[in-house]
């Protein structure tokens, strides 16, 4: 391999992590603009619970969405080995979606054990798809 080559290839992975962590910031914002804002209330006015769309719906939505598009761009970002960087990066996500969903609840409060099993279906979901994509290509 030539120098310019190798220099693309080295950039590319060093470009893994970043480009996935970029997708997952670009959703979380699109999230802030699609869900609705609590709107201020009159004092004495009984606060309205949320909806199980804003509470359950939307939030498992976009999180599908941030697990899938953390592995899939990631993946595909990366020169070679697109299926084991995949996994990497499926860890990755399993392990932030722990420390999210579930350890920093274990003392004081209720884990949200639905968010992690909806963050961990995803990362596979994402590994599932590097997997059939790199073989329908090798074929």
């Amino acid at each position: 391999m030539t120098a310019r080559p190798k220099l693309v290839e080295t950039l590319r992975w060093i470009a893994v992590l970043p480009a996935s962590i970029l997708t997952t910031v670009a959703l979380i914002a699109l999230t802030r603009v699609v869900t609705p804002r609590r709107m201020a209330q009159l004092p004495g006015t009984p606060i309205a619970p949320p909806t199980i769309v804003e509470r359950y719906v939307l939030p498992l939505a976009f999180l599908t969405a941030m697990g899938l598009a953390f592995v899939i761009v990631g993946a595909k970002t990366a020169p070679r080995h697109r299926p084991l960087t995949a996994i990497v990066l499926a860890v990755l996500w399993i392990l932030y979606a722990f420390q999210l969903f579930v350890f920093v609840h274990l003392g004081r409060g209720r884990p949200h054990y639905l968010f992690f099993f909806v963050a961990v279906l995803t990362a596979l979901a994402g590994v599932v798809y590097i997997r059939r994509s790199e073989r329908r290509i090798s074929q």
